[in-house]
């Protein structure tokens, strides 16, 4: 996880050099309909990831409390957000409502049992 500058307007981060080396480690994440017979698509890293941590000032309210704080993951090449959410958002995904949850349904069996006849030739 790297830190993004503060941006007023949740845009793109500004695409230094360090920015550009760590969010290439993304480029698998940028083809949206990845083409399944192209053998020389990116690969996942295995154990790395770049995501940046944003957080945004707030113009005309108190300079000590930001305006959004969140994890963003940015595209291979900085010019836009795959994801970008703020920490209230990820929190709230832990704190979701006992009625949100998964509750399990209970289907009844409708199926009615029935013996065949023994056709002649089964008759002994």
């Amino acid at each position: 996880m790297i830190r993004a500058n503060v941006l007023s307007h949740c845009g793109q981060p500004r695409p230094t050099k360090f920015r550009q080396r760590w969010s290439a480690l993304n480029e698998w994440l940028s083809p949206w309909q990845i083409d399944l017979f192209d053998r020389n698509r990116p690969q996942p890293s295995p154990d790395n990831m770049c995501a940046m941590l944003v957080v945004t000032a707030s113009k005309n309210g108190d300079p000590m409390l930001p305006a959004f704080a969140g994890v963003g993951i940015p595209s291979h090449d900085l010019s836009s957000w795959i994801k970008l959410s703020s920490i209230e958002d990820i929190i709230a995904l832990y704190n979701a409502p006992a009625e949100q949850k998964d509750v399990p349904v209970d289907i009844a069996d409708r199926a009615v049992p029935k013996l065949k006849r023994k056709g002649p030739s089964e008759q002994g």
